[in-house]
């Protein structure tokens, strides 16, 4: 059957209504399409008899093979004309196009998800999936792919941090596999219930420990940094990197630090970094963009570490990744303290600044910013909604 002929288009309009009656569970109900105006144009916009005469056929076909049965308009004379086509038996109708349908879908699915329904997103990945819904653009067809994002998850549980391409070799013989094909359910199962959907493919693999190589823990600033195994290294100009998970914490023999500043992208780290001076009481760190879990063991015990009168500060992209970033740095600070934005306010880039007129960005931004504990700033993308790279802006620090 052609793909491309109205007869076949007329059937699997059709089987879609017999799929929806079957998600809204309309048991008994009998669907039909109306071969009006209307309903299903394309009839009466046939450029030939012969046109007329091929859909004819592919109809009787179905027909013959008790899929449907065609109700023909007598005024027209014998067969000329159809009235309406009558779903008879769904199944059949989905074996005459040559799909699955969705009820078979799900059945197909239901022993492959059983097993992980005591996960409650994959609870209610599932109870969408099974009226014939769609979440993040997969449905019961991409049962297989689920299952893999949860065998991914469970093998980087009791890990650091693990090299994505080595990873999906493992399981899946496919080096690239995850990167493909897994990252949107992966988000999905493990983002939180109030946070938006992350679309980058990396950002969400670094958020769960999947990394294409290991980053450096990058550090500017003066004092000497606590290593595991009882060692020590003092920071060198402009800066030092470390593995992150040997971090432990500082020592400062010199002024006590004053101020943390977090920066997203390297190359404005790189310039920040040569700006502090011997005597600046102060740290940069690089987040490596979205940061990693050992970066952010180091950077929670770092915190933990220093006194209260510290000030902590994050220097990032004006969009929806920087301001997620930034709630994820927030959430690491000890109980009391709070992470302060710096040139991420739209007076104060005022002169390189574009409108965002996307407004599921400006409202991921203003969640984000508002879970940062930014309200002044969410206000400010409320009323004057932009969006900048970091890069734009020339390197200036807040101590």
């Amino acid at each position: 059957m052609n793909r491309s002929d109205p007869g076949r288009k007329a059937l699997a309009r059709l089987l879609k209504s017999a799929e929806t009656w079957w998600a809204k569970g309309k048991v008994g109900r009998v669907p039909s399409l109306a071969f009006t105006q209307a309903s299903f144009p394309d009839y009466f916009e046939l450029p030939t008899h012969e046109a007329l005469e091929a859909l004819h056929e592919t109809l009787q076909h179905a027909q013959r093979r008790e899929a449907i049965t065609i109700d023909w308009d007598p005024r027209a004379g014998d067969q000329r004309q159809i009235r309406r086509i009558v779903l008879a038996d769904e199944n059949a109708l989905a074996d005459c196009l040559g799909v699955e349908p969705k009820w078979a879908m799900v059945h197909s699915a239901e022993p492959k998800v059983a097993p992980f329904l005591g996960h409650e997103t994959v609870r209610r990945i599932w109870d969408v999936w099974s009226q014939g819904g769609k979440v993040r653009n997969t449905g019961p067809e991409d049962v297989d792919r689920l299952v893999a994002a949860l065998r991914v998850l469970e093998a980087c549980k009791d890990r650091d941090e693990t090299p994505v391409r080595r990873l999906s070799a493992w399981l899946f013989a496919d080096s690239k596999y995850v990167e493909h094909n897994l990252h949107a359910l992966l988000d999905e199962l493990t983002r939180g219930e109030d946070d938006p959907p992350v679309s980058q493919a990396e950002d969400v693999l670094r958020r769960i420990g999947l990394i294409k190589h290991p980053q450096p823990l990058l550090i500017a600033g003066q004092g000497t940094i606590m290593l595991t195994g009882n060692r020590k290294v003092a920071l060198a100009q402009p800066y030092l990197g470390i593995a992150p998970d040997a971090f432990e914490g500082m020592r400062f023999d010199g002024p006590p630090c004053q101020d943390v500043l977090t920066i997203e992208n390297l190359t404005t780290f790189n310039e920040a970094a040569r700006q502090m001076t011997g005597a600046t009481p102060a740290l940069i760190l690089y987040t490596g963009g979205v940061p990693a879990p050992s970066w952010r063991r180091a950077y929670a015990a770092l915190a933990g570490s220093l006194p209260a009168r510290v000030r902590f500060w994050h220097w990032g992209d004006i969009d929806e990744g920087g301001f997620r970033i930034a709630s994820m740095i927030a959430a690491l600070l000890p109980e009391g303290r709070t992470l302060q934005p710096w040139l991420m306010s739209p007076t104060e880039v005022a002169e390189a600044a574009q409108p965002c007129t996307t407004s599921s960005t400006v409202n991921a931004m203003i969640r984000y910013a508002k879970m940062t504990g930014w309200d002044d700033l969410a206000r400010q993308f409320e009323h004057e909604p932009v969006t900048i790279e970091q890069e734009v802006l020339m390197p200036r620090l807040p101590f």
